[in-house]
C-alpha cells in the first residue's frame, strides 16, 4: 500500500493537481490537515505517517464538485452557505476515491473526517449530522481532530499571535469532540490526545508565528 500512498501524495497526482486547480483553498487547507496528523502520527507505533499524510490531503476530496460553496475558497464577502452540499461532500469524496481505486483506508479516512457530527446550518435550529461514520484507526481520528482544529484555528484567530490562544482554540474542539461522542469508538484515549494537543499547538504557533514576522 505504501507504494500506492507515495503515489497519492505527489502533488503532480492527477487527484491533487485537479483540487489545487478547481479548489485551492480547499487544497491548502489539505496540505496542512496532513501535515498536523502525520506530525502527531509519529507518536503511535501502529500507525502510519504515510497514510495520515494523504488521508489529510484527500479527506475533502468531495469538494471538487462545488468548490465555490466552502469558505476557504472564498472571500468572506460572497460566501454563501448551502448546506445540502456541504453534507453531501462526504459521500461525494468517497465517491471520487472508489473511482480513483483510492486504498480503502484512504476512503476510510475520507468518510469518518467528520464523524456524525452537526453540519453548518444557517438555520440554528436545524440539527442535520454528516453520515459517518466515526473515526476508530489513530489516522483516521488524527484527520478528523486537524480538520477541525485547522479550520477553527484559521477562523478564529487575529491580532498577535501566542500559545494560550491556539490551545485553547484546540482545547475547544477536543472537548466539543468528546461531548458529541465522536471519539467514543476510536481507539485512541484521554493521554493520546493530550499530547496530540501538544503537538497540534507547536506546529501551528510556528506556521502563524513565522507567518506574522513575514508580515
Amino acid at each position: 500500500m505504501d507504494n500506492h500512498l507515495l503515489e497519492l501524495r505527489d502533488p503532480n497526482y492527477p487527484l491533487l493537481k485537479k483540487l489545487r486547480q478547481k479548489a485551492p483553498g480547499t487544497y491548502y487547507h489539505g496540505l496542512l490537515v496532513g501535515e498536523l496528523a502525520m506530525q502527531a502520527s509519529f507518536r503511535f507505533k501502529e500507525a502510519n505517517p504515510l497514510l495520515a499524510v494523504v488521508g489529510g490531503q484527500l479527506h475533502d476530496l468531495g469538494k471538487i464538485a462545488s468548490p465555490e460553496f466552502f469558505a476557504e475558497n472564498q472571500d468572506e464577502n460572497t460566501f454563501s452557505l448551502q448546506e445540502e452540499t456541504i453534507l453531501n461532500h462526504v459521500e461525494k469524496g468517497v465517491r471520487i476515491a472508489r473511482a480513483f481505486n483510492l486504498p480503502d483506508e484512504v476512503v476510510a479516512i475520507i468518510a469518518s473526517h467528520h464523524g456524525n457530527s452537526i453540519a453548518p446550518s444557517v438555520d440554528e435550529n436545524k440539527k442535520n449530522r454528516y453520515p459517518g461514520p466515526r473515526p476508530r484507526t489513530v489516522e483516521e481520528t488524527l484527520v478528523m481532530l486537524a480538520d477541525s482544529v485547522e479550520a477553527a484555528v484559521r477562523a478564529r484567530l487575529d491580532g498577535k499571535i501566542n500559545k494560550s490562544k491556539i490551545e485553547k482554540i484546540i482545547l475547544d474542539v477536543f472537548y466539543n469532540k468528546l461531548l458529541d461522542e465522536q471519539l467514543r469508538e476510536s481507539v485512541l484515549i484521554k493521554p493520546d490526545l493530550d499530547m496530540i494537543m501538544e503537538d497540534f499547538r507547536d506546529i501551528l504557533f510556528a506556521l502563524y508565528h513565522r507567518r506574522n514576522l513575514s508580515e
